[in-house]
C-alpha cells in the first residue's frame, strides 16, 4: 500500500512501513500499488490515484526521497 502524508510518502510493504520524504510536486492521495522496478540505487514505481490518474514514482530508499516522474 502507497499513500501521501503532507510532505511523507509512506509504502508499506510486508507489514513494514517505509516513509520517504517527498520532492515537490506532491502527488495527489496515492490508492493502489501497481508495479515496483529495482534499478540500480533507486526504485520506480506505477501507482494508481483514487481519481484513476497513473503516476510513476521514483523511490529512493538510501536517501529515503521520493519523486513523482
Amino acid at each position: 500500500m502507497l499513500f501521501a502524508l503532507l510532505d511523507r510518502l509512506a509504502l508499506i510493504l510486508a507489514e513494514r512501513e517505509i516513509r520517504l520524504a517527498l520532492r515537490p510536486p506532491l502527488p495527489p492521495f496515492i490508492g493502489e500499488l501497481l508495479l515496483l522496478l529495482p534499478d540500480g540505487p533507486f526504485v520506480f514505481a506505477l501507482a494508481r490515484a483514487d481519481d484513476g490518474q497513473l503516476l510513476a514514482l521514483r523511490l529512493d530508499f538510501r536517501h529515503r526521497e521520493a519523486e513523482v516522474l
